[in-house]
C-alpha cells in the first residue's frame, strides 16, 4: 500500500477534496443596540478540511479512499490505519510532493471559511429577520464607497401596518435576504470592508385624533398615521395637514422596544388642532390649546409695509407695496415690472410699471385684486 501511495503521488494519480460539517445553532438578538449571535454546538462538531484521495485504494484503507486531511486547527493527518513509523513516512512523502501545496490551498488564505458554517449563519440572520416583522432593513454609504457601508435595522412599532414611512433620504431599503448578505459578508484578497451597524428605535409618529371636551385630551381615531425617523420632516408634514372640526394631529416622539416593537415612551410634541378643537380645549384651559388668531388689523399692516416701501398713490387710493417689484410682460409681450400692495382697508392690488420708471411711487396701471 505504502509502495502505490508513493506512486501515486509522483503520477498525481489523487483528487483534493474539500470537507466541511456545521452543526452550530445561532441565536442572534440585539443587546444595547448591537446586533449579536450567540453560537452553540451539539457536539463541537463544526469544521472544513481538504482531503488526499486515492480512489484506487478505497478497497484498501476504505474510508472512500481518503489517505490524509490537511486543516487549519491540527494541520496534516494520516487518516489511514498504520503504524507510527509508516505515517510519519507518508506525512513526509506528501509534505515534499505537490499534493501538499494541494492540501494546504486557501486554508489559511482570507475567504478560507467553513462555507456551510457561513451559509447557515446567513440562512439563521434571514429567518430572524423575517420572524421579527417589527424590524426594517436599510443600508446607507457614508462616503459613497461601495466597500463602506452601514446596515441599519429600523424598529416600528407593534401596531404599525405599512402606513406612510418617511426615513432618511439617503437610506437604500433591503430584503432580508440582501441585508443578511451585505451584514456577514467578509474582506477577499482585492477588497476590504468597512461595515458599521446602527439601530434606530426612536420614531416620529403624527396621530390624527379628535378632541374630547369631557376628559379634556385627545384621543387617537386609530386610522390615520405617519411615521417619520427625523422631526425636522414630520414637522413639515403637520404643517401641511388642516385638521377640520373637532379634529386635530397629534406629533409625538415614540421609543419603541427593539424586541417586540412595544411602545417603551412616548413624548409630546405638539399638537395641530382643527378650530373647533382648539376652541373647546381653550374652554378647559388646556395649556397646549393655541390662542385664537388675532383679528387683522389692516391699517397696522398699511403702516408696517409704508415705512419700508412707501406710500403711492393711484386715482387718489393710497397703496403701499407688499414685495418688491419683479420684471415681467404685460399682455403685448412688452416689458414691464409688477407687484402686489395694499391699501389701508387690506385689499390687495396690482401694480405695473413701465420698464423705463425711475419711481416706485409713479405706477402706470393699478387694479383691486378679486378676494
Amino acid at each position: 500500500m505504502l509502495k502505490k501511495i508513493i506512486q501515486n503521488l509522483e503520477t498525481g494519480n489523487y483528487q483534493i477534496k474539500y470537507r466541511e460539517h456545521c452543526d452550530c445553532r445561532f441565536f442572534w438578538h440585539l443587546n444595547d443596540g448591537e446586533l449579536e449571535c450567540d453560537i452553540t454546538s451539539t457536539d463541537g462538531d463544526c469544521w472544513f478540511d481538504n482531503a488526499l484521495v486515492m480512489d484506487d485504494l478505497v478497497l484498501d484503507v476504505g474510508n472512500d479512499g481518503i489517505i490524509a486531511c490537511y486543516d487549519a486547527h491540527f494541520g496534516l493527518n494520516v487518516t489511514i490505519n498504520v503504524s507510527r513509523d509508516v505515517e510519519q513516512e507518508i506525512l513526509k512523502l506528501i509534505k515534499d510532493s505537490d499534493a501538499y501545496q494541494q492540501l494546504t490551498d486557501g486554508i489559511y488564505s482570507p475567504d478560507a471559511n467553513n462555507d456551510l458554517h457561513d451559509r447557515r449563519k446567513r440562512e439563521s440572520l434571514v429567518n430572524w429577520l423575517e420572524k421579527n416583522t417589527h424590524l426594517q432593513t436599510y443600508v446607507y454609504y457614508p462616503r459613497a464607497f461601495a466597500n463602506e457601508y452601514v446596515c441599519v435595522l429600523l424598529v416600528l412599532p407593534h401596531y404599525y401596518h405599512k402606513e406612510y414611512l418617511q426615513t432618511r433620504c439617503y437610506w437604500y431599503p433591503k430584503s432580508a435576504e440582501e441585508w443578511a448578505e451585505m451584514y456577514l459578508r467578509k474582506d477577499t484578497d482585492g477588497t476590504q470592508f468597512d461595515i458599521g451597524f446602527e439601530l434606530v428605535n426612536e420614531l416620529y409618529e403624527i396621530d390624527y385624533c379628535w378632541y374630547d371636551r369631557h376628559a379634556d385630551m385627545t384621543v387617537s381615531h386609530d386610522t390615520e398615521r405617519y411615521f417619520f425617523v427625523d422631526l425636522q420632516d414630520a414637522e413639515i408634514i403637520l404643517n401641511r395637514l388642516n385638521p377640520d372640526g373637532i379634529n386635530c394631529y397629534d406629533l409625538d416622539k415614540l421609543t419603541i422596544d427593539s424586541f417586540d416593537g412595544e411602545i417603551d415612551d412616548i413624548d409630546f410634541q405638539k399638537t395641530k388642532w382643527g378650530p373647533e378643537a382648539a376652541e373647546e380645549a381653550r374652554k378647559n384651559g388646556n395649556p397646549f390649546a393655541p390662542e385664537p388668531d388675532p383679528e387683522p388689523d389692516p391699517e397696522k399692516d398699511f403702516e408696517r409695509y409704508s415705512k419700508e416701501y412707501g406710500i403711492c398713490n393711484w386715482q387718489g387710493v393710497e397703496l403701499t407695496l407688499i414685495q418688491d417689484p419683479y420684471l415681467s410682460e404685460d399682455a403685448f409681450g412688452d416689458p414691464c415690472y409688477y407687484a402686489v400692495a395694499i391699501d389701508r382697508q387690506g385689499n390687495n392690488w396690482s401694480i405695473k410699471w413701465d420698464i423705463n420708471t425711475h419711481s416706485w411711487e409713479n405706477p402706470v396701471y393699478a387694479k383691486m385684486m378679486q378676494k
